[in-house]
Parts: C-alpha cells; sequence; structure tokens
C-alpha cells in the first residue's frame, strides 16, 4: 500500500508567523535572549516557545488537548518546513549566509518585539 497522506496536511507558499504573550527574563538571559512566548500562524495560537538564554535552540511545545494537539503538532512541523524555504539568513558580523529555519523566525518576531518594547519604554520615560 502506498503511504497515507497525513489527516492535517497543511501547505502552501505563505505562513503569518507571529508571536504572543513573549515574556522576557533578562536576569537570565547569557548567551541569547530568555523568553518565552505563544507562536500563532495565521493568528491562531499553535505552540509555546522558550528559549532558556544558555546559547541553544529554541523548544517548541503544541498546545490544545486532543485533535487540536495534533492539528497544532503538525502546523508547527508544516512551520518548520515553510521556514526552511525562506531566503537565506545574513548574519553581517560574522560575513557569512545560513540556510533559514523557524528559530531564526522566531529571533526576528523577538528582536523586533524587544526594540518596539525598549522603545516605547525609552519614549514613555522622556
Amino acid at each position: 500500500m502506498g503511504e497515507a497522506t497525513p489527516l492535517f496536511y497543511f501547505s502552501r507558499e505563505n505562513m503569518n508567523i507571529s508571536l504572543t504573550d513573549i515574556e522576557y527574563f533578562p536576569k537570565l538571559s547569557e548567551e541569547t535572549a530568555c523568553f518565552s512566548g505563544i507562536l500563532c500562524i495565521d493568528n491562531k495560537p499553535v505552540a509555546r516557545v522558550r528559549n532558556h538564554g544558555t546559547g541553544g535552540a529554541n523548544s517548541y511545545n503544541p498546545i490544545g488537548q486532543l485533535d487540536d494537539y495534533t492539528i497544532n503538532k503538525n502546523l508547527l512541523i508544516q512551520a518548520k518546513k515553510w521556514a526552511v524555504t525562506l531566503e537565506p539568513k545574513i548574519f553581517q558580523e560574522y560575513n557569512i549566509a545560513v540556510a533559514n529555519e523557524l528559530d531564526f523566525v522566531v529571533e526576528d518576531l523577538f528582536e523586533k518585539w524587544f526594540a518596539d518594547t525598549k522603545q516605547n519604554v525609552v519614549s514613555f520615560n522622556e
């Protein structure tokens, strides 16, 4: 018999990835930012994402019960596959480009949130 198509298969060229409910822990941040948040695809909460701030990769835990968990786990797998199709991530300080991945997408979202938050705090204190 042929290989079965996954029940919750999801694929397309573009995904609307966002990061919400971000909590940042600067005192725990060593080599990378220590944070947690909710990864959303098309505004649907899919997984809790965390980075322990010690230089390692993010951890992703699908959220939900039963069917929702299965759907979200599949969406997370598809998001990881999608991220690899993006333009390479360029690290100008090291003059290198590497294949993109979901961790880099999340890192970019966190950095944008951090910059916006920092800017808002600075303008609030002025």
